[in-house]
């Protein structure tokens, strides 16, 4: 969701949805992958990808075209990848507006919550939010922004029910408040950061997490992680 912090990892592309995808290898469901450093995602949905994230990484899951790419905002950790990918692969579209409403790919239709982008200077805080729903589950990515965009998404929506979390600016303390963890109610957190400088994730933000019973998943300890839906079951695997 979507990124990870300067220092965390170097560059990166923040998603990108592809309709259709076929591999030999793989059975005909949704996946939707977290990761730092290596590629995330098998069929129609959402994927991260990071500097590590090679062709031959994309190859393994059948992947030739990219329907679309979303940019959260204009930082290199999160759009520093996408020159070697138009590189490597076809992307027919890019998405970096921070003012777009709504992004959809076939049935798949994700909106964006940070309609406040233009009331603040810096980027995180001009992050694409994403909210929708996959296979079942409302997941809510939430780019860098902190907890004065939380405040404003609380006072917008009467209730923001969501399964999975992708935590705000790789853990920092200065997102994922008390209160907004109290408004959306999330059942499964992912925190994605590397090794940095700047403490990231906050123990403050595990704190509040575990004081909202929240299962928190971080990609500096278990690594890439899946969550895939296939006959009415979900499924939840880790590379560590």
């Amino acid at each position: 969701l979507q990124g990870t912090g300067r220092g965390d990892c170097e560059s990166g592309i923040d998603l990108w949805l592809s309709e259709k995808v076929r591999a030999e290898n793989c059975s005909d469901f949704s996946h939707i992958v977290q990761s730092c450093g290596r590629i995330v995602h098998k069929f129609y949905g959402i994927i991260w990808i990071r500097n590590w994230a090679t062709n031959r990484n994309l190859e393994y899951y059948g992947i030739k075209q990219i329907d679309l790419v979303v940019i959260s905002h204009d930082d290199y950790d999160h759009n520093g990848a996408l020159p070697s990918l138009k590189k490597q692969f076809i992307v027919k579209k890019v998405i970096d507006n921070p003012n777009i409403k709504k992004i959809s790919l076939g049935s798949l239709t994700l909106m964006n919550l940070n309609s406040f982008a233009n009331l603040y200077s810096d980027s995180n805080n001009q992050s694409i939010v994403l909210y929708g729903n996959i296979a079942h589950l409302n997941f809510l990515f939430t780019g860098d922004i902190d907890q004065s965009v939380e405040k404003n998404i609380i006072q917008q929506y009467e209730s923001l029910p969501v399964d999975v979390l992708k935590v705000a600016h790789h853990g920092s303390k200065t997102s994922t408040s008390d209160e907004f963890l109290q408004f959306i109610q999330p059942k499964i957190a992912i925190i994605s950061v590397g090794k940095n400088f700047y403490g990231h994730p906050s123990l403050e933000v595990i704190e509040r997490l575990k004081k909202h019973n929240v299962i928190l998943y971080q990609t500096n300890i278990h690594g890439g992680i899946t969550f895939s839906y296939r006959y009415h079951f979900y499924y939840l695997k880790t590379a560590k």
